[in-house]
């Protein structure tokens, strides 16, 4: 079971170019380097819908953080990766989700 929070950031319709601007790294870099209080409150981060390119850089960084950190998040570029479906527990809560993510 889920011990945390789960967050789920939508990356669909955003374009390269934004997704690698100044603002989007400082925010993710504030996440990831936040200390242990922030990433040992989060259960797991997913990044869905992410562009084939994303994906890849994101396969690079993860050398670059601990392997702690890395294991708690996962970038697809699926709408609802299987992983993210199964910790849900039901249709009703994906279902939910989806409704979310349009």
């Amino acid at each position: 079971r889920l011990q945390g929070y789960v967050q789920v950031y939508n990356m669909h319709g955003l374009s390269f170019r934004y997704t690698t601007s100044g603002d989007v790294r400082e925010k993710l870099k504030a996440a990831l380097m936040a200390g242990g209080n922030y990433i040992e409150a989060v259960s797991h981060i997913y990044v869905v819908n992410s562009s084939k390119l994303f994906s890849m850089i994101w396969n690079v960084v993860r050398g670059f953080i601990s392997p702690w950190t890395a294991s708690k998040i996962t970038v697809s570029c699926e709408e609802l990766p299987q992983e993210l479906l199964a910790e849900l527990g039901g249709s009703e809560q994906a279902d939910q989700l989806r409704i979310l993510l349009r």
